[in-house]
């Protein structure tokens, strides 16, 4: 006894009990020995005759994984199919992320049968489709651009900047909220911390840079981002570092614009004229990088992607 409770005995297999046969005495009354009814000591006897010992080992009782599901394996791969390929919208039931009710409607939708959300989950499960939080990409985005720069422009530019002793800068633009929290914290399980914050709200606009190792520079303004915002940017960038900096930013039309091109041509032709220069000028002038010695080089170098 433990507990109030008394721990049930496990029942031997048929194929144990039948061992007994040989070590009771002969008049033994067998269903009254076994502890079973006469109906299956006659069945594992008659099944010990027809297959020997392997017919009576116990096994797993229940349905076995897969069985008697409601969709066959060809149905379940249409539907994984579906779902792998298409969003909601374009097959019928709506939207644009694939919810356990949606997949539901769907399925309904191509075999006429209807699951419950938990049944549909299940299926999800076993088709090894989790819950993910989708990335974002521009609809105006090139994949063989993309793969073309990502293969041989990236590569070009990383060992360009590698022989200079450069540094390599990723730039844009970005948005900034007073009540923006971003990144998680710790807390108890089951009290979700909170964050207090003022009912007015203001935003700001950033301008920054991030380097492969995670080194960030930045400024905030505020108004619409045109070139001399940019250009701005650059100024404070350029006093940051005494070696060339290639930077990478993205098409917007401000980084093609007619005083981003007249800017960086200002800066090579300072660049140039301090690697002409004596050693006194050169260590006078801030935006002088080079020595009277070394070889001219561009300063910055601005790349799109």
């Amino acid at each position: 006894m433990r507990g109030g409770c008394r721990r049930r005995p496990r029942k031997p297999c048929g194929c144990g009990r039948l061992r007994r046969f040989g070590r009771a005495g002969t008049g033994v009354r067998w269903p009254n020995y076994l502890g079973v009814g006469v109906e299956s000591v006659g069945g594992w006897w008659a099944a010990w005759q027809a297959g020997g010992r392997e017919v009576l080992v116990s096994r797993t009782r229940g349905r076995r994984v897969g069985e008697h599901q409601v969709l066959d394996p060809g149905r379940q791969q249409c539907v994984r199919q579906a779902l792998i390929g298409h969003r909601p919208e374009d097959l019928g039931p709506g939207g644009q992320l694939w919810t356990r009710a949606i997949v539901g409607d769907l399925i309904a939708l191509l075999h006429r049968v209807r699951l419950t959300e938990q049944g549909a989950g299940k299926y999800l499960k076993r088709w090894g489709l989790p819950f993910q939080r989708p990335d974002k990409r521009a609809v105006e985005q090139n994949p063989e651009a993309v793969r073309d720069w990502r293969e041989a422009r990236w590569p070009a530019i990383r060992e360009t900047a590698r022989a200079e002793g450069a540094e390599v800068l990723f730039a844009d633009r970005t948005g900034i909220r007073s009540d923006q929290v971003c990144g998680r914290t710790r807390a108890p399980r089951g009290r979700t911390p909170v964050m207090h914050r003022m009912g007015n709200r203001f935003s700001a606009d950033a301008m920054s840079a991030i380097s492969p190792r995670g080194r960030m520079w930045f400024t905030v303004y505020r108004g619409p981002f045109t070139a001399e915002v940019f250009c701005d940017f650059l100024d404070r960038l350029d006093k940051q570092f005494d070696r060339p900096v290639h930077l990478v930013v993205d098409r917007h039309s401000v980084h093609h614009s007619r005083k981003v091109r007249a800017w960086l041509a200002d800066e090579s032709a300072a660049s140039s004229t301090a690697g002409r220069s004596s050693p006194t000028s050169s260590a006078a002038t801030s935006k002088a990088h080079t020595s009277a010695t070394s070889p001219r080089r561009r300063k910055f170098n601005v790349s799109d992607q």
